[in-house]
């Protein structure tokens, strides 16, 4: 039976293993174990948010996010500053394409809302990341990982909040639609959601 509950800090690592089985592709995954894991604890510090699946002691999901305004991904890039630069321009040098796309679009940003997932919108809480295994994907773990973070989020008297996908990511988008998730604001490569709780 899958248990669904909010994560320990003892879990973070888990939650780090699983994601890199989940995302394999993704920017932050390409930074490594280390700086992973340090991203994730200056969520986990700053506000526990963190729904965990487990199957039989083995962490099969995840979903997590912030209360809005947070300073946790500043005080990531703050903490890890000399890491990210040398582990950014080995990736650049290797021409790692989500190294490139990041650096790229952080040195040339428009100051205009809605491009690089940048919305003007604001919300009460952000719901960043959801992972599940892939042998656990169409079980509903996904959907119930949301329902756990949205007790967490009720906890502290959120009643909406928001999340943004990758156009391209038409699954999630999907997924979203299914949860009752609206659009309010579309990107040149992104859209942003919002559901109330």
């Amino acid at each position: 039976m899958i248990e669904y509950r909010i994560a320990t800090e003892t879990e973070l690592q888990m939650v780090v293993e699983t994601h890199i089985q989940c995302f394999p592709d993704y920017f932050l995954t390409s930074l490594g174990n280390k700086l992973l894991y340090s991203y994730y604890k200056c969520f986990f510090i700053e506000r526990n948010l963190f729904a965990v699946a487990f199957d039989n002691g083995k962490m099969i999901g995840f979903a997590m996010g912030h209360l809005c305004p947070s300073e946790a991904r500043q005080n990531f890039e703050r903490e890890n500053a000399v890491l990210l630069f040398f582990r950014l321009l080995a990736l650049c040098i290797k021409l790692d394409k989500n190294a490139l796309e990041r650096c790229t679009s952080r040195l040339f940003r428009k100051k205009t809302a809605g491009n690089n997932l940048s919305f003007s919108a604001q919300a009460d809480a952000t719901l960043l990341s959801i992972g599940v295994l892939e042998e656990y994907r169409r079980q509903q773990v996904a959907s119930q990982l949301v329902a756990e973070f949205e007790s967490l989020l009720k906890q502290y008297h959120v009643k909406s909040y928001t999340s943004s996908v990758r156009k391209e990511n038409v699954k999630i988008q999907a997924f979203y639609n299914r949860l009752g998730f609206i659009v309010i604001e579309e990107a040149s490569d992104g859209i942003r959601y919002l559901k109330g709780i």
